[in-house]
């Protein structure tokens, strides 16, 4: 069983075939070999009881590493394990982590929920697991995979954005991107789900279902945008996001104005496809986004 992470990154759950090729160490070197023999590229391999422990090992000697990290080995492990080597924590949120009095992993794995989830919001959970080595997502293969269950995106920017109108405009074109994506892919959806994280992690996020199913980006805006505290300008943002579920595929506008408006975003559709993907915007996100920032394209919502 494959998954297929990233254009360099795979997942493999040799549970019931590793016995062809003896223990999981063995199966882990004869990949690296044949990744050797065949492309002549080096290969660093992690084997552990779940993805992201894997995910982990894997990094832990690179260029050229294998490292096994069995169950018996996680408690001793993760003890004395910086927060920072877990994957997608960073020196921010490890700065945090530590005024909680969680330095290593062994740490944020005990501190209480309750405390975590106050102080980070819906990804305390999260952060909790993965101080405990838990990670329960099963490997998603290529024939696995289904129609999309929700598309949304997020933004996170290399400052902290305190300016209400420019926020409102970021998320404004968030939704522009997410309804463009929607038609690309002949859907259009019902349930929307705003989230903001603050600069000290904390994480809110808040979902709505509508009456009717849209995929314009400016009804989306106009749905989601209230789902979001009114204070956020005062807190100061780094991350906003977006998505829309419950998803019907090929649904068409019912109303005369509907589907005038629906052939007008066809036709601008088709311009930024021919011309660039936003050649043609609305006037209100000119001239564009606030410099440096990382986006996220997301199928399938998850926290984190």
């Amino acid at each position: 069983m494959v998954e297929i992470t990233s254009i360099d990154e795979l997942a493999l759950d040799v549970t019931t075939t590793f016995p062809r090729w003896g223990t999981p160490r063995d199966c882990a070197a004869a990949f690296a070999g044949e990744v050797r023999e065949e492309l002549g590229l080096p290969c660093s391999l992690g084997v552990a009881p779940n993805k992201m422990l894997a995910k982990l090992a894997a990094g832990l000697e690179k260029p050229n590493g294998l490292t096994v990290l069995r169950p018996s080995q996680l408690e001793a492990f993760l003890e004395e394990l910086p927060t920072t080597e877990l994957p997608g924590i960073g020196d921010k949120m490890g700065e945090h982590l530590r005024r909680l009095g969680a330095r290593t992993c062994g740490e944020l794995g005990r501190l209480s929920l309750s405390r975590l989830k106050s102080r980070f919001g819906v990804i305390g959970e999260v952060l909790q697991n993965m101080g405990r080595g838990i990670d329960r997502r099963p490997l998603t293969t290529h024939y696995d995979y289904e129609e999309a269950k929700s598309v949304g995106n997020t933004i996170t920017l290399n400052r902290d954005l305190y300016d209400a109108a420019e926020l409102r405009r970021t998320f404004l074109w968030l939704s522009e991107r997410v309804g463009r994506r929607l038609r690309g892919q002949g859907y259009c959806g019902r349930c929307l789900h705003a989230v903001a994280r603050y600069p000290d992690f904390y994480t809110v996020g808040k979902s709505h279902r509508l009456r009717r199913y849209v995929d314009e980006g400016r009804d989306i805006f106009e749905a989601a945008w209230p789902l979001l505290p009114p204070d956020m300008g005062e807190r100061g943002v780094r991350m906003l996001g977006v998505s829309v579920s419950m998803l019907l595929y090929h649904c068409k506008p019912a109303s005369l104005f509907e589907i005038r408006r629906d052939r007008l975003t066809s036709t601008i559709d088709r311009l930024n496809r021919k011309y660039g993907r936003e050649a043609l915007r609305r006037a209100e996100l000119l001239p564009g986004l606030p410099g440096g920032y990382s986006e996220t394209v997301q199928a399938g919502w998850h926290p984190g």
